[in-house]
């Protein structure tokens, strides 16, 4: 019996452990090396809440937004790190790249 309780409960922890997040960052001016402009969004719980607030950061032709899943900063890259990356440009070294046109949740 006490065996069962202990799967249950591993794998209810592991369902739990499944959850998206997602977190939008802004590049004003398209400034990708700009770390200190960058805006950094809450945390969302899914793709089409970070789309909406990264839509609404951009103000020019120039400015770029992504949306990130599962993110942390990571301290020794000093950068913030994603299992995926969805980004508003294309980018021509990495053509499969999602964006907000092609990427599908």
């Amino acid at each position: 019996m006490k065996n069962i309780i202990l799967l249950s409960l591993f794998i209810l922890g592991c369902i739990g452990t499944n959850k998206q997040s997602w977190q939008g960052t802004y590049y004003p001016d398209g400034c990708l090396d700009c770390e200190s402009k960058y805006i950094y969004s809450p945390t969302f719980n899914n793709y089409n809440e970070c789309k909406e607030w990264a839509d609404s950061k951009l103000k020019s032709k120039f400015d770029k937004v992504s949306c990130g899943s599962n993110c942390s900063y990571d301290n020794n890259l000093q950068a913030l790190n994603c299992d995926l990356v969805v980004r508003s440009w294309h980018i021509d070294m990495l053509p499969n790249s999602p964006t907000f046109v092609n990427y599908k949740e």
